[in-house]
């Protein structure tokens, strides 16, 4: 058996490995979809790190208010409504032009699958990503962190009732996860950006689809770059950034915990129309369910970060 240390080194190798799989197993095809760019665009790329990090340029930590209002505690329930409502008068345009009825993917079957194909699936949010990207590193960066607040944030602040989850699961959530996985895949990977990977504020932002995944490699590969931005907060003895960072940590080891003993998130089966076993249904009485209501409760904070 080889010893703890050299299998870690194994998994991280296989981890760094996995943007070169996206690449290998991706093909030149035509996109499934085009963008409309009088929705997306940089004015809109901009407006939503604003909406989300205001006044939070040079961050590495959030201060009291921007967790209050992200995670909606210690807010009034007018002031809950009041923040949704920026986000869907910011975004339901945006989002709605790449919705179900606007594109059509191809049926989901695995996170492998989907993993392998992710640079066709986020095809035309990738293209901005590279475009920025060949402007200014920086650029890429930031148009990819707001392209994972469209799709991975903004559909939660929007869309809560039951009805409306599988457009969050089964759609938005699928779009955000091939467009971090296919961007990791470019040669120049935007969430290795220097002036993001010191900045934890950002970055667990930006690696937020590898949590929301039922899928633990992706859970693997959110804890390798969280390690990454680690060392270097460590290095620049930011106290603040690393308590961040341990929150973070907390959130992401409660959902692999789930995953691990489930293999799937419980708390969505009834959005998804999926069966609980006895087991999940026991576990939902008193199990963590990350703010999504239980059944005959109403919803009241945000799915899951």
């Amino acid at each position: 058996m080889l010893p703890s240390r050299l299998l870690r080194r194994a998994a991280l190798l296989n981890l760094h490995l996995v943007p070169s799989i996206v690449r290998a197993q991706s093909t030149m095809t035509s996109p499934l979809y085009t963008l409309d760019k009088s929705h997306l665009n940089p004015e809109l790329y901009k407006s939503l790190r604003d909406l989300w990090f205001p006044s939070m340029e040079n961050a590495t930590s959030a201060s009291k208010e921007a967790i209050q209002r992200w995670f909606g505690m210690g807010l009034s329930e007018a002031q809950k409504k009041d923040f949704d409502s920026q986000c869907h008068g910011l975004a339901i345009s945006a989002l709605n032009s790449i919705s179900p009825s606007a594109i059509s993917l191809p049926p989901f079957t695995d996170y492998e699958s989907d993993i392998a194909r992710s640079s066709e699936l986020a095809g035309p949010l990738l293209a901005e990503v590279r475009d920025a990207q060949a402007q200014d590193p920086k650029s890429g960066t930031e148009t990819l962190l707001s392209l994972i607040l469209l799709l991975d944030q903004m559909p939660r602040n929007i869309h809560r009732t039951p009805s409306q989850l599988p457009l969050v699961y089964d759609h938005y959530d699928r779009l955000a996860l091939s467009l971090l996985y296919s961007s990791m895949s470019l040669p120049q990977n935007p969430v290795d950006n220097d002036f993001f990977k010191r900045r934890p504020v950002y970055t667990q932002w930006l690696l937020m689809p590898l949590i929301h995944a039922e899928h633990i490699p992706s859970h693997d590969l959110w804890r390798k770059y969280t390690e990454e931005t680690e060392v270097l907060v460590k290095e620049a003895g930011d106290q603040e950034a690393l308590d961040f960072i341990e929150q973070g940590r907390k959130s992401q080891k409660q959902h692999v915990e789930i995953l691990r003993r489930f293999g799937r998130y419980p708390h969505r089966n009834e959005g998804l129309g999926r069966e609980s076993t006895k087991e999940e249904v026991e576990w939902l009485k008193t199990g963590e369910t990350f703010g999504v209501a239980k059944s005959g409760q109403e919803v009241k904070a945000k799915d899951e970060l």
